[in-house]
């Protein structure tokens, strides 16, 4: 037979209810150092294990947060990801995760599979304009914190990088290095990063500037949208600078400019967005905005618990993260010569 939390309590010699204090990670401060290595010696002792179900009963709570991310594989996702779980994981909630494609089917579908798990919050990474999962979401009345997607959204608080200050520091930078001539790669226009960047994008080097959108946030959708521009300027490309939406849409950039014999920075600077691990590492080492993702993880996980926690409490609409730009190798003055001929 299964030892119970009484069991527990009665040998440590305390009342079940500090038993219970002790042993969860959400209160274990407020229980003296004495008390909880009594208790956590005899939880040890008769091989106590919690029962999730009936804590659930007890508190009404189930100790699950749920998270939908689109990309496990990109680094930025694991980097927030990382620093959430930790900070929900002091306050004694555990991370359900869930990565999903970018359709409305399957996000719909696993964000179902997460409510039918009596999550007592979600944090959600895959938000798009307009989008049926926040409206499922508002209906259910689940607190809910959005994270680096949902500028804009007034129904529930977000956490996100300062895009626009993001667009600034990109742009300054190239035309400090003479340029003038400017490729935007924009992320889709589904997602609020891809608008919010775009905007930021136009705001800060002129309307009249050249915008190409990539399908996805990926290196292949940089390198497509990047080949498709340069193989459709006729009479050759003027511009000398790429400003990538994200750090794979830049390394994508890269990857077509040399495909059709051209060099970076020597025929074009590229610059990307969030500074991934290893940015520092490609060739050449690359120039990027980077983007607080630690930081982003663990201010939603507490607008989450605040949320959870003290319902009736206001909380701010939006958080704005500061980001840096990082100066590496990939931008360098414009080309002497103004246009670029790719081969035919």
């Amino acid at each position: 037979m299964s030892a119970t939390l009484r069991d527990v309590a009665r040998e440590a010699g305390v009342h079940t209810a500090t038993a219970a204090r002790a042993l969860s990670d959400a209160t274990r401060d407020k229980v003296s150092a004495a008390t909880r290595q009594r208790v956590d010696q005899a939880a040890r002792k008769l091989g106590y294990t919690a029962n999730a179900a009936a804590a659930a009963l007890r508190t009404g709570r189930s100790g699950f947060v749920g998270m939908l991310i689109p990309d496990l594989a990109n680094p930025l996702f694991a980097s927030l990801l990382k620093s959430a779980e930790q900070r929900l994981r002091t306050h004694g909630w555990t991370l359900l995760l869930a990565q999903v494609d970018p359709t409305d089917g399957d996000r719909l579908a696993a964000l179902r599979t997460l409510v039918s798990k009596r999550v007592d919050g979600l944090i959600l990474a895959t938000t798009q304009g307009e989008d049926p999962i926040l409206d499922l979401v508002h209906r259910q009345r689940i607190p809910t914190v959005l994270v680096n997607r949902g500028f804009g959204e007034r129904r529930f608080p977000s956490v996100v990088n300062d895009d626009q200050q993001s667009m600034r520091l990109a742009i300054e930078h190239l035309q400090s290095l003479g340029h003038r001539e400017l490729l935007h790669l924009s992320g889709p226009r589904s997602s609020s990063t891809g608008l919010t960047r775009l905007e930021g994008f136009r705001r800060w080097a002129g309307p009249k500037q050249a915008v190409v959108e990539a399908g996805f946030f990926t290196r292949e959708a940089g390198r497509d949208a990047m080949l498709g521009h340069l193989r459709s300027a006729a009479a050759g490309c003027r511009q000398t600078a790429v400003v990538a939406a994200n750090d794979l849409i830049a390394l994508g950039a890269i990857e077509a400019i040399r495909s059709l014999g051209g060099r970076v920075p020597q025929d074009f600077s590229v610059i990307g967005h969030n500074d991934m691990p290893f940015m520092d590492l490609v060739s050449p080492p690359l120039t990027t905005v980077k983007v607080h993702t630690g930081l982003m993880g663990q201010e939603a996980a507490d607008l989450l618990v605040q949320r959870m926690t003290q319902p009736g409490e206001a909380v701010p609409a939006t958080r704005l993260l500061h980001p840096d730009l990082v100066v590496r190798a990939s931008c360098a003055a414009p080309r002497a010569a103004k246009v670029f001929k790719p081969p035919r």
